[in-house]
Parts: structure tokens; C-alpha cells; sequence
């Protein structure tokens, strides 16, 4: 691969154009034996890759006992296999495998984190095209950036730390909404709270009672292909995955419609024993003949189900059908007629279903806007980074 060039072309009067060597000092990681690796936290904790970093933090999963390579408290770390160039900040005395390097600043501290964060991005741009996505030490020695005096290094660092965190706020705003909502969950979707004008007891009946199975095959030639992300619900899998990983046949998928459901019964994260999702985004779409598809067939409120599935309710009774050891290519074995028969669920009155999915839905709406406000502003300190650190506009410095 050849030398890593940032095309600083303009550099702004009283700055200079640097090489990352000159205003750091690179340790590249070298991973030490997995039979060093431990859980009782002798030797030092272990930094490999974005696996151990949280909030661009370093958040370390496992310790070794043998020591190869080290970084230091404040050292930046950098990710150099893929994805490669992600940046955070070292909070630990820790060992650093491969998949990472070290650097010590040389100049202002936040801003050269600062600096690297900016330009997070050119690094994947940069290593496409090779075999295996990484970055060498001399491609990281001969990156070039703009450094400022430093006063103006200084002012640029407390300004852009100020943004991050304002969003490191709204972050953890976002969280406590989150947690908040998730013991709403727990509490009015097991009938522990419930409202005073409902006294009733709650029915538990069978899956199979309130929902049947969808079997239609798309007989109509939709090329809507659907896939479950744990996050965001069906969506279009060209969208997810950036391109189309089903089969070119169409045929023999399932057919859904707006406000179905669809279980996916493989392991993703937060998401134990499988997901299930309601089709909210599109007015049909079509799913692998894999997931086990349903719909309503009486009168009932979809959105308090989502919910209800949305809880990790279920897991208890999935986890009694799933047959044991049983994973076929991360799938869990579930006999479609044990689904559907055997897993039990709470049915309250209509009334009451509507009456919980109104205010478990507002605090989705909460945490919606919470998050789009958190959007903004990275939207709004990408902006200034790109203004601040490129020169476009300068700090004022007092004398």
C-alpha cells in the first residue's frame, strides 16, 4: 500500500504542516499469548480494537499477564485493522494487541485527539483496495495534518471538548430515559401497575390464540426484502446491508403487511433468544421463509404487542420449546407449531392494551427526540471541527 497523504493544501498563515511522527510518538500494538489472557485482572488489561473501547473511551473486556506492548493514561488509541483509523482515548496504564496503536502527543493533547477524530474517516477511505483492510506505522508516521501555535491549539481544544460534552450529556440523558422506559416496560406490561379504571384480571393465553401464522408466498413479485435489525425493526435489507444478500427467487418468501410480525430466531445483541418485529415502515414487504411470520386474527392493539415483544417477556416461554444444544447456523431450533401452541402470553382487555401502548409510545417518542437533538450536535461539531481545525475560521486569541 502506498504512503498516506491528507491534502492539506492551503495551510493557513502561522500554522504548520506536520507529519503525525513529529508531533507524536507511535507505539504500534503486538499481541501477546492468548494463554496470558485472564479474568482476575493480573497483569494489565488488554485493548485490541473497538471491542475494548466504549465512548471513545477505553472499556477493557480481559487482562494479560504478559506485557508486549504498552500505552499510558492519555495516550490516543487508534484502531489499525477494520475498521481501521477509529479513535479514542486511553483511560488505562494497558497492553495493546495488533489490532491497535498508541500515541503519545507531542503538542496539545486534546487537539491532536481532536485532530485524529477528523479524520477518523480517511483512514477506511485510504486502506481500501488492499488484501486485508489496515494501516501500517509508516503510514500513520507520514499522515500529515495542520498545526496551529500553541495558543490557538489550546482555544480550538476547549472549544470542540465543550461539544463533546454537551453530546456526552445528551448521551447519558438518552440512557436514563431508556432505563426509565424499560422499567415502565416491566411494570404495566406484567400487570404489577396497573391503572385505577382497570381491575380486571389478565387472561394468559396461547400465542397461537390471539395470532396466526402467515404462510402466503409472494405471489405477487414484491422486491421489498425485508430483514430484522435489532435497532431499527424490518427494514430493506439493501438498505441494512448495502446490498442484497437474498436469493434472486422471490417466490417462496413470506409475504407481510403493514403492522405483521415477523420472529427472527437467531442470537443478536440485547436480543438472547431471537426478535421479534412489527412491520411499521412499509405496506408490505417480503422476509425469508426462516422467520416464523404471524398477524393478528382478532381484535387487538399491535402496538401493545410490539411492545409486550419488545419487553423480553417472552424469552422464559421461548426458551422452554427452544430444543437443547440447539443452534443449526445460529438459529435456535423452534417448532413452529410449539410457537404458536405453547408459548403463552398476557392478554388484558382491549381497553387496557391501548391504555399501556399510549404511554409506552409517548416515551418512545421522548427518547426519539432526545436522540434526534443528540444528532444535531454532532451535526453541529462536525461542522465546526471542519471550520476550526482546517483554518476556514480562526480562534481569538487574548494576549
Amino acid at each position: 500500500m502506498g504512503k498516506f497523504k491528507n491534502n492539506n493544501n492551503t495551510v493557513p498563515n502561522g500554522w504548520q504542516q506536520k507529519r503525525i511522527d513529529e508531533v507524536s510518538i507511535l507505539t504500534m500494538g503486538a499481541s501477546p499469548s492468548s494463554a496470558s489472557y485472564n479474568e482476575e485482572k493480573i497483569g494489565l488489561p488488554l485493548i485490541q480494537g473497538n471491542a475494548d473501547c466504549r465512548n471513545r473511551k477505553t472499556f477493557p473486556r480481559i487482562y494479560t499477564r504478559e506485557i508486549t506492548k504498552e500505552c499510558k493514561v492519555g495516550d490516543i488509541i487508534m484502531t489499525v485493522r477494520a475498521p481501521a483509523g477509529a479513535i479514542s482515548k486511553s483511560v488505562h496504564n494497558a497492553c495493546i494487541g495488533r489490532g491497535v496503536c498508541a500515541i503519545e502527543p507531542k503538542i496539545n493533547s486534546e487537539f491532536l485527539y481532536q485532530v485524529l477524530v477528523h479524520h477518523e474517516n480517511s483512514w477506511s477511505r485510504l486502506s481500501q483496495g488492499s488484501t486485508f483492510e489496515a494501516i501500517s506505522g509508516s503510514d500513520i508516521k507520514s499522515f500529515t495534518i495542520l498545526v496551529p501555535t500553541n495558543k490557538e491549539q489550546e482555544k480550538i481544544a476547549e472549544i470542540l471538548s465543550t461539544w463533546d460534552l454537551a453530546i456526552e450529556k445528551q448521551e447519558q440523558l438518552i440512557e436514563k430515559k431508556k432505563e426509565f422506559k424499560k422499567g415502565l416496560m416491566q411494570r404495566l406490561l406484567s400487570g404489577e401497575v396497573r391503572f385505577k379504571e382497570f381491575n380486571d384480571d389478565w387472561k394468559f393465553v396461547s400465542l397461537g390464540t390471539i395470532f396466526e401464522r402467515i404462510t402466503q408466498k409472494n405471489n405477487i413479485n414484491c422486491t421489498n426484502v425485508l430483514t430484522i435489525s435489532a435497532q431499527n425493526g424490518l427494514v430493506n435489507q439493501e438498505d441494512y446491508f448495502n446490498k442484497s444478500v437474498s436469493s434472486k427467487d422471490l417466490s417462496g418468501y413470506y409475504l407481510l403487511n403493514k403492522r405483521d410480525f415477523a420472529y427472527n430466531k437467531s442470537y443478536s445483541k440485547g436480543y438472547p433468544l431471537g426478535a421479534i418485529k412489527r412491520l411499521n415502515n412499509y405496506d408490505e414487504g417480503v422476509v425469508s421463509p426462516l422467520y416464523i411470520c404471524f398477524r393478528a386474527k382478532e381484535k387487538i392493539s399491535t402496538c401493545f404487542y410490539e411492545q409486550y415483544f419488545e419487553s423480553g417477556f417472552l424469552n422464559k416461554e421461548i426458551f422452554k420449546i427452544a430444543q437443547e444444544g440447539a443452534r443449526n447456523h445460529g438459529l435456535l431450533n423452534i417448532s413452529v407449531t410449539e410457537f404458536f401452541k405453547d408459548i403463552k402470553i398476557a392478554k388484558p382487555s382491549l381497553e387496557e392494551q391501548d391504555k399501556i401502548a399510549e404511554v409506552l409510545i409517548q416515551a418512545d417518542k421522548e427518547i426519539e427526540l432526545l436522540q434526534k437533538e443528540l444528532e444535531a450536535l454532532k451535526l453541529q461539531k462536525k461542522g465546526l471541527m471542519q471550520r476550526l481545525l482546517t483554518g476556514e475560521v480562526r480562534v481569538r486569541i487574548s494576549e
